[in-house]
């Protein structure tokens, strides 16, 4: 995410586009930054940051790059792996069941609780906590992007 974020920062909005579509399609992980960067762009990028309205054209174009790099890696590796690239690279991290490949602050307790059959409703609630921090984050912070993504 460092690559992007200094991009933003010179203010080459297509060129981090590019490399957040990428950095997602390597690794998931990487879309738990979406929020702050979205929200990063509002209507004064790449002058002043203020809170205005939800769609401008800096989150329109950030949007569409990133998501048509990530759909195009994704439809290069899907022509050329098939079912496997999906189920590897996406649908293993919803079904597994490993504990210990969790560095989650709540690792101890989804540790313990593993032995226990969890259904659907409490992975979802799992997440709500995390989502919220995130929002909560995300809206504070975000007109100071470094801080915000190292939080």
């Amino acid at each position: 995410h460092q690559a992007e974020q200094h991009c933003l920062m010179k203010h080459r909005l297509v060129l981090a586009a590019v490399l957040y579509g990428a950095a997602v399609h390597v690794r998931l992980y990487p879309i738990i930054y979406a929020l702050p960067l979205f929200l990063f762009l509002d209507e004064h990028y790449p002058h002043k940051w203020g809170r205005g309205g939800l769609i401008n054209k800096s989150r329109v174009v950030f949007v569409a790059v990133s998501a048509s790099v990530f759909l195009a890696f994704g439809l290069v590796f899907y022509t050329i792996y098939g079912h496997q690239f999906v189920q590897e690279a996406f649908l293993y991290h919803v079904s597994r069941s490993d504990p210990r490949h969790n560095f989650s602050i709540k690792f101890y307790s989804v540790y313990l609780r593993h032995a226990a059959a969890s259904t659907a409703m409490d992975t979802a609630l799992g997440f709500l906590p995390q989502g919220a921090v995130l929002a909560a984050i995300s809206w504070q912070y975000a007109r100071d992007l470094p801080f915000c993504l190292f939080l």
